[in-house]
């Protein structure tokens, strides 16, 4: 990874001092506005091998400090992987900063746009896959189009931000491409799915926001699972006489019916079906004991499929192998 030097906030330098100085004015001006201040920090879940498991660790984005980099006051952003079994990497840092409503990732010494949060629908913007696959060198083809296909909005305690739902091309071409925002950008805080650009391999590590905090504002995915939660794979269903889950038919050739057998009725539930390719092809939420789920297998097609379900508030888990004919 290309290294740049970082010159110190205080460094004695009057010109450097003058920048920082007016950067200084403007965030104690609009501090409330401001994308990624000291010790703002970002919870991505990542889901480690969906096709085999429900387990999961995360990756934690942390603004240490403000920095210079190439003229430009950055954020030095702190990337700390943890995994599943409890395992930490440091996986080092990125460099960003914000201006006028966008965001700018440095990138092999250039700094491209992240997110342009002023985006309307059908406005679009040019960024670059965030990182370098298997040594290839990344020419022009590394730059992709970001385009706002719809704008909705999000209310986080009192404050309303715009949801930009978004779709990634490739310069000169109307294909869609396989690095993509999966789900939405949220203003003032980033991917709802991952910091960047995601291109699943293999469908593992797939990311997903947990949480963001700051001095301000307060995001929070799920409010069942702690920011920093490990999830291992453990199947408890056959050891748990107390909870049962009901498939029927399998094989299925139409319909699969779904019942949660569990004498808890406030608890929730959520489903996952997973195809041979560790796609995920079905999802749903929010589930209640003893509650009649009818899955439609008509646009599955034929094959064999995993069938995950959990309740992460109480550690349970269930995995079964489904066949479509």
């Amino acid at each position: 990874m290309l290294r740049h030097s970082e010159i110190p906030i205080f460094s004695g330098k009057p010109k450097i001092l003058l920048t920082l100085l007016f950067a200084v004015i403007v965030q104690f001006s609009f501090g409330q506005n401001e994308w990624a201040p000291i010790n703002a920090v970002w919870y991505y879940g990542l889901k480690e091998s969906p096709a085999v498991s429900v387990a999961e660790g995360y990756l934690k984005f942390e603004v240490e400090k403000d920095t210079l980099v190439l003229g430009k006051i950055c954020k030095k952003i702190k990337k700390t992987l943890v995994r599943s079994n409890g395992s930490i990497f440091d996986k080092g840092y990125e460099l960003m900063y914000s201006d006028s409503n966008k965001v700018y990732h440095l990138l092999n010494n250039h700094f491209y746009t992240l997110y342009d949060f002023n985006a309307t629908q059908g406005q679009s913007w040019i960024t670059r896959i965030p990182y370098e696959m298997y040594g290839w060198l990344l020419t022009s083809d590394s730059l992709r189009i970001i385009k706002v296909d719809s704008v909705k909005t999000l209310v986080i305690d009192t404050d309303t931000f715009k949801l930009s739902y978004t779709s990634t091309y490739k310069l000169d071409t109307t294909y869609i491409d396989d690095w993509f925002f999966e789900k939405p950008i949220i203003e003032k805080i980033g991917g709802m799915s991952f910091m960047f650009l995601f291109y699943s391999l293999c469908e593992a590590d797939v990311p997903y926001l947990r949480c963001y905090k700051d001095s301000v504002i307060q995001y929070i995915s799920d409010t069942n699972m702690l920011c920093d939660q490990l999830i291992s794979y453990i199947n408890k269903a056959n050891s748990d006489t107390n909870i049962t889950v009901n498939i029927f038919p399998n094989p299925s050739k139409e319909n699969i019916n779904i019942k949660i057998i569990d004498y808890n009725f406030n608890e929730n539930y959520s489903i996952i079906i997973i195809n041979s390719k560790g796609e995920c092809v079905y999802e749903l939420k929010k589930i209640r004991p003893f509650e009649n789920i009818i899955i439609n297998t008509n646009n599955l097609g034929n094959g064999m499929y995993l069938f995950h379900c959990y309740n992460y508030k109480k550690n349970f888990y269930f995995t079964k192998k489904i066949i479509i004919n």
